[in-house]
């Protein structure tokens, strides 16, 4: 929250309270946590270049696995 509230200008979902992005965190903890093969948690604590790095990692990850299971 803080790395987005220091760009500028916020949308409506940004300009939420911290208890609403705890809940919607919390959520998503409980989706990992019920599937957590279907799901990938990236620390966005990292910077820009990491993060991007290991979604496009997951992706790839995701979609080898796929074309393998068709196969």
């Amino acid at each position: 929250l803080r790395r987005m509230r220091t760009r500028g200008a916020v949308d409506r979902i940004e300009a939420e309270d911290v208890a609403f992005h705890e809940r919607v965190r919390n959520g998503y903890l409980a989706l990992i946590a019920a599937e957590p093969l279907r799901f990938v948690t990236i620390d966005g604590s990292l910077d820009e270049a990491e993060v991007g790095a290991r979604v496009l990692a997951a992706v790839r990850g995701h979609s080898a696995a796929r074309a393998h299971a068709l196969r």
